[in-house]
């Protein structure tokens, strides 16, 4: 989202490129960074789980917003709350990880990695491309975009249920 949000600033705000493109990522960043920062002063009292599934669905809503709000304005506000989700999916991940795999190393921190990547390089990708391929508008082909938060909370759903399922066993 961060990459289109000068687009967001530009059309939501009519005005000039150069001002989109200073307003734009910065509303996406400095939410982030804001969630950032209250992630890292809440998150010891708060079960991971829930706050991966909920930035997940914020995530996905915000885009959906962002694609589809029927004012420029209201779709920058959605660019913005992605930067405020998105936020904590990132050290949250890396928690969650460590939380299951106590003792995972430096591979365990490896793989998140690696797939954060993938999921950075193939998104913007996917996007442009269905863009290119039905002619609509990016804000339209944004909306696929969706699917990669959608899927971080369904993977962290999965996952609760998995760790309720094994401690019903161990504790009937």
């Amino acid at each position: 989202m961060s990459q289109w949000a000068s687009f967001f600033a530009e059309t939501g705000l009519e005005i000039p490129k150069t001002a989109g493109d200073i307003l734009g990522p910065c509303a996406f960043a400095f939410l982030m960074g804001f969630s950032r920062i209250l992630f890292s002063k809440y998150a010891e009292n708060k079960n991971l789980h829930i706050t991966l599934f909920s930035a997940g669905l914020g995530c996905t809503l915000s885009y959906i917003t962002a694609s589809f709000a029927p004012h420029p304005l209201i779709s920058l506000a959605g660019c913005a709350g992605c930067g405020f989700f998105a936020g904590v999916m990132w050290p949250g991940t890396f928690s969650m990880a460590s939380q299951i795999f106590p003792f995972g190393g430096t591979k365990m921190f490896a793989l998140p990695a690696f797939a954060g990547d993938i999921g950075c390089g193939t998104g913007p990708a996917m996007v442009g491309y269905i863009s290119g391929l039905t002619k609509r508008s990016l804000a339209g082909a944004l909306s696929m975009a969706a699917l990669f938060p959608l899927a971080l909370s369904v993977a962290v759903a999965l996952l609760e249920i998995r760790r309720r399922q094994k401690l019903k066993k161990l504790y009937p």
